[in-house]
């Protein structure tokens, strides 16, 4: 259980320096008090006790019929509110606490207008969720005697509504996943801080960042920001804004402030100035648990293929009144990978021997426009515009897991051509890591495919075949007909 504070969290403390001392000329209260008590924060729910009854003529507390520890009832008869919640707490870490009667257990909301005069406390029942990490309890007389206003003396007041949870200690966090990733945990389940998507294809992301402060303590700072790759393009349209509470509720714009530096970048900030408030200005904003980000991201051709991927990064800075400083928070990295295809064309009897010239056509697998490559003839360094080549190699970028269908379209010079239609399966990656990088994609220790396409020599006819007899046998006759015709018109030309 988390430390709780033995303080009073209400402006009632002015009323326990004269808790033990009798009111003079006070008239005597019915049963009839107000007690209207509620968490303001989700998830928190609380117990009810009476620890003392109230005789509203002579000022005094008792504890007629209430069994009520020692230490607590000493603790009352000091009159000093962190005395008695001090003790009361103490006695509430028991396995059997004597607490008085309890009022109610384990609720969120607790509404009486029949209470019976006396002192309550209250304590948060179980454990405090995420986004609390400190909660008073709340020692309450009802009814108070207090002057309140323009009163010229003090007399018996009933308490308005109270949030149990208006002076907690808050603390926020924010978490980001992946919720269309492609790749598969061994349980079955898909990952939430990974995905393997083609060029071109949408990367959905969610951020949920948990809401600090209560009615009592606005934020005066809650701005989320969120930074992706240059592989990674914001579409600003898809961006959606939830407040989560029980269920989820569509968040207006005009609620928020979106600022969008680029392509790459957005800040959503929900505090607002005086002029232009926003939805942490409003009570209503803090019964939530927490803010949800939904939006998309294209995987563009600036993007990393292959490790260390394409990263996504947010971060949180608060501040609830009354805080120092700036508290920052900053989000799970989550990653967009994309691989590459290197298709080798190698001598069908000599794979070392690597051939320029051959044109591959990949297609299928989500491919609009089929790709079309040719090898280089020669190695060729990489320059700052163009990437290095190698003889014999073309390199297919940006692809996902899928089966894509690779085809030459051009034999190398020299060969011929292999028309045979291959299978590139793009299996499940598997995952490692180095020191700096905690996700790294792997295939056989590799962040690429790679494969090789043979080619055989073209072998042409020659001397002494069929086909040379052919073409001799064809041009001879020709030379000796043109002969022939020769000689014939010469002889015309003599009888002439």
């Amino acid at each position: 259980m988390k430390t709780t504070k033995r303080v009073l969290a209400i402006a009632l403390a002015v009323l326990m320096l004269a808790l033990a001392i009798p009111f003079s000329a006070s008239a005597a209260q019915t049963e009839n008090n107000t007690l209207d008590l509620y968490a303001g924060k989700p998830d928190v729910t609380f117990n009810v006790y009476l620890l003392a009854n109230l005789d509203t003529e002579t000022g005094k507390y008792n504890f007629t019929g209430l069994d009520v520890a020692t230490e607590v009832q000493n603790a009352i008869k000091t009159g000093n509110a962190n005395t008695i919640a001090t003790a009361a707490d103490t006695e509430f870490a028991k396995a059997s606490p004597k607490l008085g009667t309890t009022i109610a257990s384990n609720v969120d909301e607790y509404n009486t207008t029949a209470a019976k005069s006396g002192l309550y406390y209250v304590h948060y029942y179980g454990e405090l969720p995420d986004g609390i990490t400190e909660l008073n309890s709340l020692v309450i007389p009802a009814p108070y005697y207090a002057k309140i206003g323009t009163e010229a003396t003090p007399s018996w007041h009933q308490n308005g509504r109270i949030d149990v949870t208006g002076k907690a200690a808050t603390g926020a966090k924010i978490d980001k996943i992946i919720t269309n990733s492609t790749c598969t945990e061994t349980g079955g389940d898909k990952y939430t801080d990974r995905t393997l998507v083609a060029f071109n294809e949408d990367v959905d992301f969610q951020l949920e960042a948990t809401i600090p402060g209560t009615t009592s303590k606005h934020l005066v700072k809650y701005i989320i920001n969120d930074d992706l790759s240059d592989g990674l393009t914001l579409k600003p349209a898809t961006i959606k804004v939830y407040l989560k509470g029980d269920n989820e509720t569509l968040l207006a714009a005009e609620k928020y402030n979106i600022t969008k530096a680029e392509d790459h970048q957005f800040t959503i900030d929900f505090v607002g100035t005086a002029d232009s408030p926003l939805a942490a200005t409003e009570d209503s904003f803090y019964s939530n648990k927490s803010v949800i980000v939904r939006y998309s991201a294209t995987l563009n051709e600036n993007a990393v293929v292959g490790n260390p991927g394409n990263p996504n990064d947010s971060d949180l800075l608060y501040k609830v009144d009354g805080d120092a400083a700036d508290t920052p928070k900053e989000s799970p990295t989550v990653y967009a990978f994309t691989i590459k295809l290197n298709a080798l064309k190698v001598d069908a009897n000599d794979h070392s021997k690597k051939l320029g010239g051959a044109t591959f056509k990949l297609s299928g697998n989500g491919l609009t426009t089929p790709i079309e490559l040719t090898t280089p003839s020669a190695d060729k360094a990489a320059t700052e515009t163009a990437p290095a080549e190698v003889k014999g190699q073309v390199t297919f970028n940006g692809l996902k897991a899928g089966t894509y269908k690779l085809q030459e379209t051009k034999a190398p010079e020299g060969y011929n051509l292999n028309t045979k239609v291959y299978d590139v399966v793009i299996g499940e990656p598997g995952w490692t890591s180095d020191s700096t990088h905690e996700i790294l994609i792997s295939y056989d220790g590799n962040d690429y495919i790679e494969t090789e396409i043979e080619n055989t020599p073209a072998v042409l006819p020659k001397t002494g075949d069929i086909g040379n007899t052919i073409f001799y046998v064809i041009g001879g006759s020709l030379i000796l007909c043109a002969g022939v015709l020769f000689l014939i018109v010469m002889r015309k030309k003599s009888a002439k």
